[in-house]
């Protein structure tokens, strides 16, 4: 008889036990894609285009260059640099390039490189050398 109740509780436990894994195992995969679904419906950053020129507000921890792509089309030339926005291209016969500035100074690194903050202004817009 003791054995009997024993196999049964061991049952009972065994059932129990799996059923609560696997209410863990769907809640955690739940729970994963809420948490994409959230990160997917992210607002995108506002950008003013206007006579030529880009403005947009940085974003703690991602770059300039991620947020532009986000806010406009660009091309890119073979070097990786910026050459087009929204259709308007640079031209090297005129020695022009699009400048980019941080809070109304021209950057002295690319913008893939520099990291956003939610204070900064970022800016392209042409320029000659």
């Amino acid at each position: 008889m003791k054995k009997k109740l024993l196999l049964i509780v061991a049952a009972v436990i065994i059932v129990v036990g799996g059923g609560l894994g696997a209410y863990y195992l769907v809640n955690q995969s739940n729970n994963k894609s809420t948490t994409s679904e959230n990160k997917s419906t992210e607002s995108k950053p506002t950008a003013t285009w206007k006579d030529d020129i880009l403005t947009y507000n940085g974003k703690d921890g991602v770059t300039a260059g991620d947020l532009i792509a986000q806010v406009a089309t660009i091309e890119k030339d073979k070097y990786g640099m910026v050459a087009s926005i929204n259709g308007v291209a640079s031209d090297s016969t005129k020695n022009q390039y699009w400048q980019f500035m941080i809070n109304g100074v021209s950057s002295t690194v690319g913008a893939d490189t520099y990291v956003t903050k939610n204070t900064d202004v970022i800016t392209w817009q042409l320029a000659t050398f």
